[in-house]
């Protein structure tokens, strides 16, 4: 199931236990808008990228020019978030407690850039 209140997440699985569920896994917390702050990783990743390669080139007597290739990879990682409570198979227990996580956003680029 998912939901977009993580404070409520705890009722949930009181609602699951309370309809028979033995066990829980998770609640698990994702970035809202994978695509978006994967996107703009990524974009960051260029800029460091270019950054070094910039200061590389000027190392060696050399302007940096522009990107010749651009090769991305990356990856939106979900992090469990701690339910600080075991729930009991008891149809009043209360809701355990849920505290919200985070998510990882990485990207990396390998860059090769044209030195002029």
């Amino acid at each position: 199931m998912i939901t977009h209140d993580p404070e409520g997440a705890g009722d949930l699985v009181a609602a699951g236990v309370a309809a028979g569920a033995t066990g829980t896994r998770g609640p698990r917390f994702f970035v809202g808008d994978r695509e978006t702050a994967y996107n703009a990783a990524l974009v960051e990743a260029l800029e460091k990228a270019r950054t070094k390669a910039g200061l590389l080139a000027a190392a060696a007597g050399a302007v940096l020019g522009p990107a010749i290739s651009i090769v991305e990879g990356g990856a939106v990682t979900p992090v469990a978030g701690p339910v600080s409570a075991e729930v009991e198979a008891d149809k009043g227990a209360p809701a355990p407690p849920v505290k919200p996580g985070k998510s990882t956003v990485e990207a990396s680029v390998d860059a090769t850039f044209a030195l002029e």
